[in-house]
């Protein structure tokens, strides 16, 4: 175990080729197959709401989806691409979290709060694009990489403590306790946060990203089972009028 630092990151070659980290590379692989299942599941239940439709664009898009597939690539050719082959991956965690927020908000009772978040949410879009694209611009993130990750998180955790986490627990007494399962979902994102902040490293080939990998596809197994519970609550009343 390594704690406040990492290990030195695996170098192998394949076909000629100077490659990286091949547990990063396998970690988000895995979590884009998941993500892919998750997601062809939810389309079965039908996007014919915005809360279903926006959490298929989330799950699709996210790190959860082509988000991480395109990060494990940053990864697996860092040698070849640097920094700048992280950028996408980082981007589309920006974007991705509009489509979780914009679930959740979707089925706040009150339309005018809804169009007050929804504002809120692309304001918040906008600021999260710009802080990164500076970071990316002036920073030197060869001598930490964290600080990339640094406005992800920030704009990630704002839009999951509120809109996952505060109406996940506001529905639940008002909607379903299905939400249940959603809020949980967030709550694993707390030792991931841990995780990484302290860099706690239990071993080379599993390092503190593959912990947070494990942690991210317990969360959408966790969320895949709120919405769908949710789903079949919603056409067993439909069924039923």
């Amino acid at each position: 175990m390594l704690i406040g630092e990492d290990f030195d990151k695996i170098q192998f070659e394949l076909f000629g080729l100077h490659l990286g980290e091949p547990n990063a590379f396998i970690g988000d692989t895995l979590i884009f197959i998941v993500a892919l299942i998750i997601a062809k599941k939810i389309k079965r239940l039908g996007l014919n709401t915005p809360f279903l439709s926006n959490w298929y664009w989330f799950i699709l898009i996210f790190g959860f989806g082509f988000g991480f597939f395109v990060g494990g690539l940053g990864h697996l050719f860092f040698n070849y691409t640097g920094i700048p082959g992280k950028y996408p991956a980082l981007y589309l965690g920006i974007v991705s979290a509009v489509f979780i927020e914009k679930a959740m908000i979707s089925l706040y009772p009150k339309e005018s709060i809804r169009k007050i978040l929804n504002q809120l949410v692309f304001i918040k879009l906008a600021l999260a694009l710009i802080a990164a694209t500076f970071v990316f611009s002036f920073v030197d993130l060869y001598k930490d990489q964290s600080v990339a990750l640094l406005v992800t998180s920030v704009n990630a955790a704002i839009g999951s403590i509120y809109a996952v986490g505060y109406l996940g627990i506001k529905y639940v007494r008002t909607i379903s306790p299905s939400f249940h399962y959603i809020w949980i979902g967030v709550l694993l994102f707390i030792p991931t946060a841990v995780v990484q902040s302290n860099k706690i490293n239990l071993h080379q080939w599993f390092d503190r990203n593959d912990v947070s990998h494990v942690l991210i596809i317990a969360s959408m197994i966790l969320y895949y089972n709120g919405i769908n519970k949710f789903s079949q609550k919603i056409n067993t009343e439909a069924e039923s009028i």
